[in-house]
This record gives structure tokens, C-alpha cells and sequence, in this order.
């Protein structure tokens, strides 16, 4: 961190801004408290004056026991939001490994008859590569792909259903 932060958190504990004038928190000059300094913890690096500035603030500031309370609002709001992301991290990865390990079954001729479908598919897409030009195929996929929904179908395909019928490492047990 650069030097200056712990400069700017001793003369903000001081009470004093960058210009060498008393500091008065927004929140206490909305009261018209301005006789006293009123300083967010959040402002320090430092935990421990942290502490005792929130200390301070709370003998000054009954609001101070609200403010917790919220705070611990805050923090079961933040829990859950981790816990939801780490929970959609974890179901995203089970999902992608499920769909390798199909792969890796397509592979392996876990399914022969998939696996046989498999290859010759890739021969005829090789000799189709060897008649026709590369840019035309790429024309007629962008073609395909960008076709108006009305030409598609509202189903899975053909080769999602056979794609689905891959076993991955949970069917194996």
C-alpha cells in the first residue's frame, strides 16, 4: 500500500483533513454537531485504531447500537450472496466435468455404437473439407447458425439425445 494511506488515517484520527482544518464527518455536520469529530472506522488500514475509533464512537453516538445491527444484517447478506455464488461456481464445474467425462467415454468406446457413429461422422466431414471449399462451409454454418427462429426447432436434436445417452462418471457407479 502506498505511504500516504497511513498519513492520511493519522491526521483523519488527528482530526484534521488535508488542508490542516478540522475534520467533521458528513453525518455530523447534518446535525449541526460539529463541536465534535465523528470518523467511520472504514476510513483506517489499521484494525486496531479501527477498533478504538469505533469505540469512540459509540460512547459519543447512541445511534452507534442501530448501526451494528445493521451491520450484521449486512454481513448474513454478504454470507448468503457467497454461499450462492460458491454453489453456482461448484454446480458449473460438476456440469462442465460431466460433459468431458462424456467426452471422454465417446473416446474410450464406452458406447461403441455412439463411438462408431462418432468416427464416421469425422470421415465424411473430412471428404466433404477435400470436395468443398473451407470459406463455402463456413458460409452455409454461419447460414445454418444465424437462421430465424421460426426454421428452428423448439426440441433437443439428434445429437443432443445421443450426446445424453454418454454415460459420465456418476452413471458408472
Amino acid at each position: 500500500r502506498p505511504s500516504w494511506r497511513g498519513s492520511e488515517a493519522a491526521r483523519m484520527a488527528e482530526g484534521v483533513d488535508q488542508d490542516g482544518e478540522p475534520s467533521v464527518s458528513p453525518r455530523s455536520e447534518h446535525l449541526g454537531e460539529a463541536d465534535h469529530v465523528i470518523h467511520d472506522p472504514r476510513d483506517y488500514d489499521d484494525a486496531d485504531v479501527a477498533d478504538r475509533a469505533s469505540a469512540e464512537i459509540s460512547k459519543r453516538d447512541p445511534r452507534v447500537a442501530s448501526t451494528t445491527e445493521t451491520q450484521s444484517s449486512n454481513l448474513r447478506r454478504r454470507i448468503k450472496t457467497v454461499a450462492r455464488i460458491s454453489q453456482e461456481f461448484s454446480s458449473n464445474v460438476a456440469r462442465i466435468s460431466s460433459q468431458l467425462e462424456r467426452l471422454l467415454h465417446l473416446f474410450f468406446w464406452t458406447d461403441p455404437r455412439l463411438s462408431t457413429l462418432f468416427v464416421s461422422c469425422c470421415l465424411a466431414c473430412a471428404l466433404v473439407l477435400l470436395v468443398v471449399p473451407p470459406n463455402y462451409v463456413a458460409i452455409l454454418c454461419g447460414l445454418y447458425l444465424m437462421r430465424p427462429p421460426q426454421f428452428r426447432d423448439a426440441e433437443d436434436g439428434l445429437a443432443t439425445a445421443l450426446w445424453s445417452r454418454l454415460p459420465d462418471n456418476s452413471d458408472a457407479f
